[in-house]
């Protein structure tokens, strides 16, 4: 005579095989007296109707919860809410799945998520560190204990969170970026373009990427491999003007012309930059045909190597080891000791290590702002090159008509008489 787990196990084969109508018809014959097989039976109608009829799902998501003593089928709960943006609800089922299991990794790194989503920082460093301890290598808790740091300004654990992160999977950009962003903002350049450089190199790099590239190779004084940036940025988007301005800026000042002229010709498609990339072709244009004029041909110009693809290549610094040691226990995590626990999506529920692009962001670190201001120095000594250049060119030319040229904000000297 077939028992009811026998019933039970009979419809877990049908689901299995996606047979999901008559899986279902199946799980809805228990009922609350069968206790546990109750729970599971409304936990798999909750599955088989969680996209087709969330609110459905959701009662059977409520009857589940109440009957339920297994961790897993507690966080798939929770993770029905959490998906829907029902972040309370959420909550309450990773807690209770944290009773039956408290090294259950994926339940704390989703705690701290809840926690770091509704400000509660100091709540969400601890759920973090647990699941730290609970797993060495969860990627992912050390990103996000990372960012809670870089909101509590404590950039220094940060990094080494971040070089954890890298060590355990190289391949994990959005980590190295993060690092990458937090030495920029602190300064360090030099490491900041060890980790943009490699994450560039290895391709897929967005514009938003080689503009900080560009930004940091200005820091350091590397105008060429920063002009290199800047273009590239600008081919990637052409939206971003600001990295195509100084793309060109750059170009012309180390003698490319011909790259310059094109840069600002794509620059008139800009309302903000249309008047001085005019002013800029106009030029740009005498100036090479000056050139042709003389009979010099290319002299001083050579032929524009086509460079924009060429790998960029850091300075020489330091190589920074993730040696510093795991963050302590914090207080209250009772007697939890790293066991080694399977990677993240391996548990009934889990998610990727990629997850946090799904996540919601409260105070994300500020991105390094798209406009440069403008050195003052340099672009008068800028503007005196080009005088002299002009002047070389058209020695009849007075001083004043040369400034206002190249400077209409310069004013205008009365003529004498």
């Amino acid at each position: 005579m077939a028992t009811l787990q026998d019933a039970f196990n009979q419809a877990v084969a049908l689901y299995q095989k996606g047979d999901l109508a008559n899986a279902g018809k199946l799980f809805a014959k228990f009922q609350p007296g069968h206790g546990e097989l109750f729970g599971r039976a409304q936990l798999y109608l909750g599955r088989i109707l969680a996209k087709s009829d969330p609110a459905a799902a959701e009662r059977h998501f409520v009857s589940a919860q109440l009957r339920l003593s297994e961790a897993d089928g507690l966080f798939e709960i929770g993770e029905f809410y959490f998906q829907a943006g029902r972040f309370p609800e959420a909550e309450r089922a990773y807690r209770r799945a944290a009773e039956f299991d408290p090294k259950f990794t994926d339940v704390y790194i989703r705690l701290g998520m809840i926690e770091r989503r509704a400000g509660k920082l100091a709540e969400a460093l601890r759920s973090f560190e647990i699941a730290i301890l609970n797993d060495q290598r969860a990627v992912v808790a050390r990103y996000m204990l990372a960012q809670v740091c870089i909101e509590t300004q404590d950039m220094r654990r940060a990094l080494s969170q971040l070089h954890f992160v890298v060590k355990i999977q190289p391949d994990f950009v959005q980590g190295r970026l993060l690092m990458a962003e937090i030495y920029q903002r602190l300064g360090d350049h030099r490491q900041a373009l060890v980790e943009y450089c490699q994450i560039v190199n290895q391709g897929g790099a967005d514009a938003g990427t080689h503009f900080k590239l560009a930004r940091s190779f200005h820091a350091t004084g590397d105008q060429v491999q920063a002009a290199r940036a800047y273009e590239r940025a600008f081919s990637l988007d052409p939206s971003l003007f600001t990295a195509g301005f100084y793309a060109a800026q750059a170009r012309e000042s180390q003698g490319h012309p011909r790259r310059a002229l094109a840069l600002f010709r794509a620059l008139l498609n800009s309302p903000d930059h249309q008047p001085i990339a005019q002013e800029a072709i106009a030029r740009l244009e005498f100036q090479l045909a000056q050139f042709d004029l003389s009979g010099q041909g290319q002299i001083g110009m050579g032929p524009e190597e086509e460079d924009i693809h060429l790998p960029f290549e850091p300075p020489a610094v330091q190589a920074t080891e993730g040696t510093a040691p795991l963050p302590p226990p914090v207080s209250g995590t009772g007697p939890l000791q790293s066991r080694g626990t399977a990677p993240l999506g391996a548990r009934t529920g889990g998610f990727s290590a990629n997850e946090f692009d799904k996540r919601p962001k409260t105070r994300p670190l500020p991105e390094v702002p798209q406009t440069v201001e403008t050195d003052s120095t340099a672009l008068q000594g800028f503007l005196k090159g080009m005088m002299d250049t002009v002047k070389k060119y058209l020695p009849n030319e007075t001083k004043d008509t040369m400034r206002q040229r190249l400077d209409p904000s310069a004013p205008r000297r009365p003529r004498d008489p």
